[in-house]
């Protein structure tokens, strides 16, 4: 059987994983915001766009249809102009399977406040125990597993083992800055990296079968997930003109996030006015029937709106 642990480390067993998991949250929580600022800006983006066509591909793949195909945020990849509709029809159906609560997505004022709610509605599903990927510029998840040796029954045991849950680049650094991890991965799928000696990748094969045994990481130790410390749905239904400035996701924020995503180039005169003016309007209808979401696409956008 193959193994493929490329997001394994170690650091030393006498660390105290409670203090470093505060210390981690800390350091995580102005990234996290700087993420989510950029992933609200996709679907900003995406709802503001003026197609509202139907979409040519099946709805049935990843979660945010919308940016699966061509991923804003990724290398060249930039927001297609149907790419709008696509995201409208997977957030539908996810509120049609009642992954999501039609109502949080409509309590918004703004289409901006809308724009963060599915964000916000994105990270509860992938939370999910039948959590579906979705391309790295939505995915805002961030884990760590932390396990031991069992071989090593000391008080304080030498190494203690981790393995890193994250699409993002951003997160692999916070938790690489963090004092005493070191890389320690290992795959026998391939050969092994040219700057280790066999000896050793032959002692991390043997580690790492024992630490793991026949289990996934997250079920043999102690594990982190971050959390953040606002909620972004909540942070959205106050995003809009008048705010006070005490927020961190405003108009402004979001529309500097969105100018510097790929594909945008220079924008013309009046763009920004314009998309400033569109995302402090309404919010737009999604054809869910709120009393029954299990029931499909039964009511239409007034209905809708009017719950």
């Amino acid at each position: 059987m193959s193994t493929k642990l490329y997001s394994a480390y170690r650091l030393p067993g006498a660390v105290n994983v409670a203090r470093l998991c505060r210390d981690l949250t800390g350091r995580t929580d102005p990234v996290w915001q700087q993420l989510a600022l950029r992933a609200v800006a996709t679907a900003a983006l995406l709802l503001a766009s003026p197609a509202r066509t139907e979409p040519d591909t099946d709805t049935d793949t990843d979660i945010v249809v919308g940016v699966g195909g061509s991923p804003a945020g990724a290398a060249g990849g930039a927001v297609s102009e149907q790419d709008g509709a696509r995201l409208l029809a997977s957030v539908t159906k996810l509120c049609s399977a009642g992954q999501v609560h039609p109502e949080q997505l409509w309590a918004n004022v703004t289409l901006l406040g809308q724009a963060a709610a599915i964000v916000h509605a994105v990270q509860e599903a992938l939370a999910g125990p039948s959590a579906r990927r979705v391309p790295p510029v939505i995915d805002l998840a961030f884990s760590v597993a932390f396990l031991t040796d069992p071989a090593d029954d000391r008080d304080v045991p030498e190494w203690t083992y981790a393995v890193l849950y994250t699409d993002r680049a951003e997160f692999q650094q916070v938790w690489e800055a963090t004092p005493g991890v070191q890389p320690w991965p290992y795959w026998n799928n391939t050969d092994a990296p040219g700057d280790v000696e066999p000896s050793e990748w032959d002692e991390r094969a043997m580690t790492w079968k024992r630490v793991l045994g026949q289990q996934r990481p997250s079920r043999c130790g102690t594990s982190f997930e971050y959390t953040p410390a606002t909620d972004l749905a909540f942070e959205g239904l106050f995003a809009g003109p008048g705010e006070d400035g005490s927020r961190w996701l405003t108009l402004d924020a979001v529309l500097a996030q969105m100018a510097a995503l790929p594909g945008q180039g220079a924008w013309r005169p009046g763009v920004r006015d314009r998309l400033y003016a569109r995302l402090a309007g309404e919010p737009l209808p999604l054809a869910v029937d709120v009393a029954d979401p299990g029931a499909g696409n039964s009511a239409d956008a007034a209905g809708g709106q009017g719950r």
